[in-house]
């Protein structure tokens, strides 16, 4: 009775780590198309009515395109930097999760590396039970904040803060670290003994 809840369980969690990501990936697209028509639109209307509605719907397109290109090329400036700096420290962080959608449009774009882009092995608490874990941050002083999480739900987990050194760096993609706590397990050790094999 257990392996048939833990099948159906894990056979649940692995359609849905397959379906999650297409179902947020299209209401993002939905909600950019939508975005951009509604400035579109607005631009369209300065154009004759006589000329396709096809092309200046183009040519509106051509616009926005060109006003971020043009904000690009500024904030690849000294001058024009300090000033979105300047805008984002006194305004913008302000606006609520401003500063959380920034990081992951930074990070879907590859501007910034994940804050799980390392998955490592630690012994918080030294009597050799080892845990999985993504590091989140990392120190001057060696030290490495790690987000281990409980399966079958990643979401919630424990943060330990461990040095450097007693941290073992697996060469794994955070993305077959995490199939595996949801699949509770299953395949871990061929996932930490193939790893050590390309050290």
């Amino acid at each position: 009775m257990n392996k048939l809840k833990n099948f159906l369980g894990t056979t649940f969690l692995g359609g849905l780590v397959v379906i999650l990501p297409l179902a947020i990936f299209a209401i993002l697209a939905k909600w950019v198309i939508t975005f951009f028509d509604g400035i579109i639109d607005p631009l369209a209307s300065l154009f004759p009515e006589r000329w396709n509605e096809f092309l200046i719907k183009l040519l509106a397109f051509g616009i926005i395109t060109v006003f971020c290109f043009a904000i690009g090329l500024m904030v690849r400036t000294q001058f024009g930097n300090s000033i979105v700096s300047w805008l984002e420290q006194q305004i913008l962080y302000r606006l609520p999760l401003y500063s959380t959608i920034k990081e992951t449009v930074q990070q879907f774009f590859g501007k910034e590396k994940s804050a799980f882009s390392k998955v490592v092995l630690i012994e918080p608490f030294a009597n050799g039970v080892q845990m999985l874990g993504f590091v989140t941050d990392e120190t001057e002083e060696g030290m490495m904040t790690v987000f281990s999480p409980t399966a079958p739900n990643p979401t919630n987990g424990y943060v330990f803060v461990v040095h450097r050194d007693t941290v073992e760096l697996l060469d794994v993609k955070a993305e077959v670290a995490m199939k595996n706590i949801l699949s509770l397990g299953a395949g871990m050790g061929k996932m930490i003994k193939q790893s050590r094999t390309k050290s």
